[in-house]
């Protein structure tokens, strides 16, 4: 049986790999109380990712466009989907 650490990583897998095929809109809450959409265009096994057409969403409820970032996965604490995934 494996860890359960290793079955959460193998499900982010898929669901990221579901994204990168789609071209669908992501949204990432970061550590800070941050939050960033945009559309996934990579990442990698430390959970870098690649996003394109990004915009930062401010604390007053505006957004800024910031285009293409790279966001380090230890500053993520979650996914979550803007748009409806279908596998």
């Amino acid at each position: 049986m494996l860890p359960v650490i290793s079955v959460n990583l193998i499900l982010l897998n898929n669901f990221l790999a579901v994204f990168l095929r789609q071209d669908k809109k992501l949204k990432l809450s970061l550590n800070g109380n941050r939050k960033v959409v945009g559309t996934l265009r990579g990442y990698d096994p430390f959970l870098n990712v690649v996003l394109e057409e990004a915009s930062y969403e401010k604390g007053e409820g505006g957004t800024e466009g910031i285009g293409t970032i790279v966001i380090r996965g230890n500053s993520i604490i979650q996914f979550e989907s803007v748009d409806r995934v279908t596998s």
